[in-house]
């Protein structure tokens, strides 16, 4: 029993003593005391005893209060106590010594092997409890690991339910806003269209003007759908050459309107002659509009005026243009500023972020060999800065000039084959009014019975119509009338269709997309007759 440490607590001194001598001749380690409170105090004193012999007559507290104090301390409670008594005790003291805490009850005169043996009967016991109290405490620890894990587990996938419900809530309002999108391409393409023809017609003077007004205020409605097409599109990654500037530019038209409800004033503070990029444009987009939409978030919280100021520039080797956003909001602690990369964290309440959209920001950039670094202080705002290299712009051979007299050599016979009578009414006003023959057809089926009456020289034909559509047209004419089908422009708003795609770069078909002007369509009508 080395190192075992014994308190033996005892108001007589020779008694003291050969029960001291005792327990060291058995290896024991004694340390003893006199009083009640003298031994309180070493109990609680490092090193603790590993058992505590105690004697029941003291000068100053008995052995069961002495007891029970130890008891009732959390520092001392698991010691074990064996009560002496040098004389015979009635059952009732020892019946009271037990119930006040002690484990075993010894009276005198005690044999020596007898109380060698008790002493390591309660040794054992201790020892035993305190494996257990152990393999408890593991346990313990154990269950609170898992518990932990699994309450991350349900808030990750909680999280992730989330954001795939918020995607495909996103999707949807996507798939709206271009279905949207495509009812309006119609009616302006009308306008632009009336308009045109209006001016013609008024020559110079106040109806001109008027006509000039209504052109302008449906180019920017034509622009606003366009970008929202973009926004609503689900792009590959492309690359073509971007203009920085002019991509922020329309950006800021399309975002206009949501920041000045929030009374926010943009500042754009574009560096002439920027290099172009060769990126993928709808992809910067959305890294634009991420982080405005969040400096427009942040700006909300702090009183106006709000300013948000948007920068372009250029490194000094002419390698890397750089595009900041800064907010004078709130601004972020340091601790969620490390975070705001993580995917699916946000400090938005439900409902209104993902934490997907820096993460997904950063994501692009880096695909494009750039940075995304945000600096933010309390107090005093946030500044996102995107960093991109100046690649290679791969040269484009040069289009073969084309004449700018004339549709054609000699008037053309053209049939208009559409579903939509104003956009077939516009269209034949225009082309007579050039000078063409024109026919027209509500669909595919009647286009060819058309065919069989009479030659064309162009076909300008819409994509989506009742009994046969435009792609459907098209493949017809490969059995009937082949050399027509390099005559044949498609008409249509609808450019997520996938068959549009296919037919535009696999057949090479041109195309012009509502909502269209007169000069648009004069130009790819020279461009096709002009190839044939």
């Amino acid at each position: 029993m080395t190192h075992t440490r014994i308190l033996l607590v005892d108001d007589n001194a020779v008694g003291r003593y050969a029960l001291s001598r005792l327990l060291r001749r058995e290896g024991f380690d004694v340390i003893e005391a006199a009083t009640g409170q003298e031994a309180l105090r070493l109990a609680a004193t490092a090193p603790q005893p590993d058992l505590i012999i105690l004697d029941v007559k003291l000068p100053d507290l008995s052995g069961f209060t002495v007891c029970q104090a130890l008891k009732q301390q959390p520092a001392t409670a698991h010691l074990p106590v064996l009560h002496l008594s040098a004389v015979y005790v009635q059952e009732a003291d020892k019946v009271q010594g037990l119930e006040s805490g002690a484990d075993a009850y010894l009276t005198g005169p005690v044999d020596p092997p007898v109380l060698l043996a008790t002493l390591r009967a309660l040794l054992r016991v201790r020892q035993a409890e305190a494996a257990l109290r152990e393999v408890n405490a593991t346990l313990e620890q154990r269950v609170a690991e898992r518990t932990a894990a699994l309450q991350r587990e349900v808030a990750e996938r909680q999280q992730m339910q989330a954001a795939l419900f918020q995607r495909e809530k996103l999707a949807a309002m996507g798939s709206l806003l271009a279905s949207v999108a495509h009812e309006l391409n119609n009616p302006l393409s009308i306008i632009l269209l009336h308009t045109d023809l209006l001016q013609a017609d008024a020559g110079p003077g106040p109806l001109a003007e008027y006509a000039a007004e209504i052109t302008q205020a449906a180019t920017r409605c034509e622009r606003l759908v366009r970008q929202f097409l973009t926004l609503a599109r689900q792009h590959a990654p492309e690359r073509a050459v971007v203009d920085l500037n002019a991509l922020l530019t329309e950006i800021m038209e399309l975002l206009a309107p949501s920041l000045r409800i929030d009374t926010i004033t943009v500042d754009l503070r574009l560096t002439v002659e920027l290099p172009q990029l060769w990126a993928d444009p709808h992809q910067l987009q959305q890294v634009v509009v991420n982080l405005v939409t969040n400096a427009q978030q942040a700006l909300r919280e702090v009183a106006a005026p709000r300013h948000l100021p948007l920068s372009t520039g250029i490194d000094p080797a002419q390698t890397r243009v750089t595009l900041e956003v800064i907010d004078t909001g709130l601004g972020m602690a340091p601790e969620v500023q490390a975070r705001i990369f993580e995917p699916f964290f946000t400090t938005k309440p439900p409902g209104v972020g993902t934490g997907l959209g820096l993460p997904l920001c950063r994501g692009i950039v880096e695909d494009h060999g750039g940075t995304l670094a945000c600096t933010s202080q309390v107090g005093q705002g946030t500044t996102f800065r995107v960093e991109l290299p100046v690649g290679a712009v791969p040269a484009t051979p040069p289009v073969a000039p084309v004449e700018a007299a004339g549709l054609s050599p000699r008037p053309s016979v053209i049939l208009i084959v559409d579903d939509e009578p104003s956009i077939t009414k516009a269209l034949t006003q225009l082309l007579r009014r050039d000078g063409h023959t024109v026919d027209t057809a509500a669909n595919g089926r009647l286009a060819l019975m058309q065919l069989q009456e009479r030659a064309y020289d162009l076909i300008l034909c819409d994509l989506r119509m009742p009994e046969l559509d435009g792609p459907g047209l098209y493949r017809a004419l490969e059995s009937r009338y082949p050399e027509l089908r390099q005559r044949f422009i498609f008409l249509t708003g609808d450019t997520l269709n996938p068959e549009t795609q296919t037919l535009g770069l696999q057949h090479g078909v041109p195309h012009l997309v509502k909502p269209y002007t007169a000069t648009a369509l004069r130009r790819v009508i020279r461009q096709v007759l002009h190839a044939v």
